[in-house]
């Protein structure tokens, strides 16, 4: 197309004057306008819903389809807060200048989980019959979570994984550890919030398998993992059989944490090091991104392996990750 097809005649210029003159103040863009005109056009009829009711709404649909209550508080707070953020009642009335302003008020940290919850809002008002809106004022609208380290994920040296597998006051969490470690298993699905943990029962050492079931993955889906790197087998058969009954964890997971900072002399812990560490290793030493994102639970999605985890550490590295042996 060329150019020239995109210039307005003189007609719709003043067209197009008149209707932002009409829409000033309202907080609603002369897209917005054009599409509601069309949807109302057809025939299409909205709900007559005040943000509060769609907040409390979304958490009751939420909350029946059995997400977790620490995720529900996320929300809540989040949804909450942007409820007394808006300066109009109903829904339908909320505008992308108004979600984009609430947005960018946030702490630049918190920008992109702000955002996720009221998409995620408007998206399930979309869902409703008859529909809660219109038109979706969080389309389009991108907002990322900057990184804090100028790097998008966080590895422990070979060096400070062992010194984690060793050390004797995690010794009741070395299988733990090892699982975090040598099979990217989530901290959270070992021990944290209301969730079941994993259980030595869903670890099968003879068959060289762990099962991490819907109850205990982050995902509510099933997660089967095979053909593991060796290293996570030999800890595991490191660990005493009396105590290969209940959790593998024998509390939060959380409580390696500290011992771990003071044992790798760290001021914070970074967020989901051991994940990042099995993936980032797991990639340089097989070059398999694919079957590296089906034990990461990515239904063998690998873009998010190249864009994360590629390139992070050497082969070299890598053998001596998982070279570590009790």
């Amino acid at each position: 197309m060329r150019r020239s097809d995109w210039r307005l005649s003189g007609a719709q210029k003043v067209d197009a004057r008149q209707a932002l003159a009409l829409l000033e103040g309202t907080g609603i863009s002369l897209v917005e306008a054009a599409r509601m005109a069309l949807e109302r056009g057809a025939g299409a009829s909205v709900a007559s819903v005040t943000v509060d009711e769609a907040v409390a709404g979304f958490l009751q649909a939420r909350r029946a389809k059995g997400l977790r209550n620490r995720t529900l508080e996320w929300y809540g707070i989040e949804l909450v807060r942007f409820a007394e953020s808006v300066p109009v009642r109903r829904l339908d009335q909320v505008t992308r200048t108004m979600v984009r302003g609430y947005v960018q008020a946030r702490a630049r940290g918190s920008q992109g989980p702000a955002w996720r919850a009221v998409r995620a809002l408007f998206r399930f008002a979309r869902r409703q019959e008859p529909p809660w809106v219109l038109v979706d004022p969080t389309e389009g609208l991108v907002f990322e979570t900057p990184r804090q380290d100028g790097r998008r994920v966080s590895v422990l040296r070979p060096e400070q994984a062992e010194v984690l597998l060793r050390a004797g006051e995690l010794r009741r969490y070395r299988a733990a550890v090892a699982l975090a470690l040598f099979a990217g298993v989530r901290p959270g699905e070992l021990g944290e919030g209301d969730k079941p943990p994993l259980r030595w029962e869903h670890v099968q050492e003879a068959d060289r398998v762990v099962r991490v079931p819907a109850e205990v993955s982050k995902t509510r889906v099933t997660r089967v993992l095979e053909g593991l790197p060796e290293a996570l087998w030999a800890w595991l058969a490191a660990v005493p059989r009396e105590e290969k009954v209940g959790p593998v964890a024998p509390g939060r997971f959380r409580q390696v944490v500290r011992p771990a900072r003071r044992l790798l002399g760290l001021e914070v812990w970074p967020a989901d090091c051991t994940r990042h560490s099995f993936a980032s290793y797991a990639v340089a030493l097989l070059g398999d991104a694919g079957q590296v994102a089906l034990w990461l639970g990515h239904e063998g999605d690998q873009r998010l392996l190249h864009r994360h985890y590629r390139g992070l550490v050497s082969r070299a590295d890598a053998e001596r990750f998982f070279g570590l042996r009790p």
